[in-house]
């Protein structure tokens, strides 16, 4: 891991002597702290600490809690900046000319920007163990506990860098040192009331979870889909070191994403689905996945250029129209309904929900899903000619989620609430009549209108870049003088 050259460029500033020992003395304060507070408790308290085994549980909690507080907190505000604090001292492109895989330049950006945090945690983590060891903990327990706190870690780290890499172009390096101390400051005392609480029970490293009917202890199941997290983060800075100028998703990776995330969401609620409350219970599988449905697609936006090179490698301008539909981000975003659609029909089976409620909620959120995608289409088309146009298109896309909550409560009328994409859970438990549900279906349809309008102006367009790229190439001339936006 020495061998990678970030590792070994954040080596000399991370390790310097004078930061070391700043840094070091100061854990080492805090620890003797801790260590000094809960012996005085011991030793002159009245009913806190009544055994030495008790002590050392409750040193175990608080050096977990510093462990996590360094792990979880401290390490992704390090990531969460990392790019942007690059770009101002003007050595980002740094990374992106080493001539090193993407997998090492991910590596080593979360390496090498936490080396001395995790230099510092690792110490941390020892005496957290012996601590636990010392009070009688269960090894399983602490197993248990070591694979969440590893596996939050990576996904934590992992996201925080992603979203560090996606926003690169804004230059500004702020710290979010302030803001995870005062975060750290009020959930100290919740997560200790938690954490003793799991110590002192005993039984949470044998309570089960299921996954499709397999039995699993409750902490490995939540490390596995933290690692799920970890494994679609990573994926997407691959992509992102790779095809910097692209979309965080491809057509491909954004549909095996919604299909593995719907795999992961019906192995988590499958024996529920089997209880006598699986019909309400299959709301969540049902929201959770349009959830994703709706945002998956904000990540996968094609391009203008992308359009322009389709129609580039067109043989002809005939049936050029539907290829460039075929190929759009409203189709793509159709595909990941339809993965959708199928895992939440075998929700629905599992658990005899009702047919009706969700032939309903199927048909308004496909008619609402596709004014999100023509907004965004939209905005991929005419964003060649007015930059600007993504603040007009994304007011009228919160206006459109938000206006129908205002309106309803003005009118006192949660009818109208059907009308937002937002407020589409009501047709599942508000019992409405088939003439209300029509009604957003309509004024969907009619949202769609001047939106397929714009977009269609656009295609034509690039059917007609094409036809005149073409006859200026049949009569010999120069087709670089045909305008491509």
């Amino acid at each position: 891991m020495c061998a990678n050259p970030i590792i070994r460029r954040y080596r000399f500033s991370q390790l310097r002597p004078q930061q070391v020992w700043v840094f070091g003395a100061l854990y080492v304060c805090v620890a003797l702290l801790i260590l000094f507070i809960n012996s005085s408790i011991y030793r002159y308290g009245e009913g806190a600490y009544t055994t030495l085994t008790e002590l050392y549980k409750g040193l175990f909690v608080q050096f977990a809690i510093l462990e996590v507080f360094m792990l979880w907190l401290l390490c992704p505000a390090n990531c969460s900046n990392v790019v942007a604090r690059e770009i101002a001292d003007k050595s980002f492109d740094f990374f992106r000319m080493l001539p090193i895989r993407a997998g090492q330049k991910a590596v080593g950006i979360l390496v090498g920007r936490n080396l001395l945090c995790l230099i510092i945690a690792t110490v941390n983590l020892g005496l957290c163990l012996a601590f636990g060891f010392a009070g009688g903990i269960p090894a399983a327990l602490m197993l248990q506990m070591m694979a969440v706190l590893a596996s939050v870690t990576a996904a934590l780290n992992l996201v925080s860098l992603l979203f560090s890499v996606l926003s690169y172009k804004k230059s500004k390096a702020h710290s979010s040192i302030p803001l995870v101390l005062i975060v750290g400051l009020f959930t100290f005392g919740p997560l200790m009331g938690m954490m003793r609480t799991t110590v002192g029970g005993g039984q949470i490293e044998t309570y089960p979870a299921f996954f499709y009917g397999a039995a699993m202890p409750v902490l490995y199941l939540v490390s596995c889909c933290t690692l799920f997290v970890a494994a679609w983060a990573y994926i997407g800075l691959l992509r992102r070191f790779t095809r910097e100028y692209e979309a965080l998703f491809s057509r491909v990776g954004a549909g095996l994403f919604m299909l593995t995330f719907m795999v992961v969401l019906c192995g988590l609620f499958y024996v529920y689905l089997l209880g006598p409350d699986g019909h309400r219970i299959v709301w969540g599988v049902w929201l959770s996945g349009l959830l994703l449905v709706g945002i998956v697609p904000l990540f996968a936006i094609r391009s203008f250029d992308r359009y322009l090179e389709i129609s580039r490698t067109a043989h002809r301008a005939t049936g050029l129209f539907w290829r460039l539909l075929v190929n759009s981000n409203i189709v793509g975003g159709l595909v990941l309904f339809v993965i959708w659609l199928v895992f939440a029909i075998a929700a629905g089976l599992t658990a005899k929900a009702d047919r009706v409620d969700f032939l309903w909620l199927s048909i308004i959120t496909f008619s609402a899903l596709l004014v999100i995608l023509a907004l965004i289409e939209t905005y991929a088309l005419w964003q060649p000619r007015n930059d600007k146009i993504g603040y007009l298109l994304g007011f009228l896309a919160i206006l459109y989620c938000v206006l129908p909550f205002i309106l309803g409560a003005i009118f006192e009328n949660e009818t109208l609430f059907l009308f937002s994409p937002l407020g589409i859970v009501g047709i599942l438990d508000g019992g409405y009549d088939a003439t209300v549900l029509l009604m957003p279906l309509f004024f969907n349809l009619i949202c769609l209108l001047p939106l397929g309008i714009l977009i269609g102006k656009r295609y034509y367009d690039l059917v007609c870049i094409r036809t005149q790229i073409g006859s200026l190439a049949a009569h010999g001339a120069d087709p670089s003088s045909v305008p491509l936006n």
